[in-house]
């Protein structure tokens, strides 16, 4: 910009030295007009590079008349954030509050963390279900024939892990598990786990409010292929 005001003030200048010379030879010895004409020539060139510097603070205003513009529009569309504590439910309830599970949410985030390790294509159906009252918790699944009983133990750890961390997303009075355990579901719901192929009872596994659960929590698929 600075590069063009010069630019500028230099033709403005040139014209004006034309004329002063042209006018200095009819004038050699008028001292005062040639004063004058040099105040001319000084004003005209501030008042270009003045109206320069207004255009130039003017196309500052017009892009942060525009950025401001663009920024409400944008917090105008912004889409607004939504708790997820609204689905699925996650409270830390009081202590002595009733257990209170989602149970088709439960068996929703269970299928779907099940699903997500993609090495259970032996499943055909499996389907969660439970009873806050008798607090119950029921996984019942159909498989294929000539599946390993390594892997319906696999199958089984996995679900319990799926159905802990699901239930202590929805309250956090549940515990979820390590490798030292699978928290303290059992000591709060019983569990009823019945593997079928057919008409045939694979596994079942019911397992009492208070007992513990009879797999192995550091079991991985590792484990089960050698």
């Amino acid at each position: 910009m600075f590069l063009k005001l010069y630019k500028v003030a230099n033709i403005i200048l040139i014209k004006h030295i034309v004329i002063f010379k042209e006018w200095k030879n009819e004038f050699k010895d008028d001292i005062i007009f040639q004063y004058e004409m040099t105040n001319i020539l000084i004003f005209n060139v501030n008042m270009k590079i003045n109206r320069l510097k207004q255009r130039r603070n003017m196309r500052k205003i017009y892009i942060a008349i525009l950025v401001c513009l663009t920024m409400l529009a944008s917090t105008g569309c912004k889409e607004k954030y939504v708790s997820p504590l609204e689905a699925p439910d996650m409270t830390l309830a009081a202590a002595d509050a009733a257990y209170n599970l989602d149970f088709d949410q439960l068996n929703n985030d269970v299928l779907d963390t099940l699903q997500e390790k993609e090495i259970y294509g032996f499943v055909k159906e499996m389907e969660i279900t439970g009873d806050n009252e008798v607090m119950e918790i029921n996984y019942n699944v159909e498989i294929e024939e000539n599946v390993s009983d390594d892997a319906v133990e696999l199958l089984l750890t996995d679900a319990v892990r799926a159905i802990v961390d699901a239930a202590n997303t929805q309250d956090f009075r549940i515990e979820g598990y390590s490798d030292e355990s699978f928290g303290n579901l059992a000591d709060i719901y019983s569990l009823n786990l019945i593997v079928k192929c057919g008409e045939e009872t694979v596994r079942e596994n019911n397992i009492a409010k208070g007992d513990s659960i009879p797999f192995d929590p550091t079991l991985t698929i590792e484990n089960v292929i050698g």
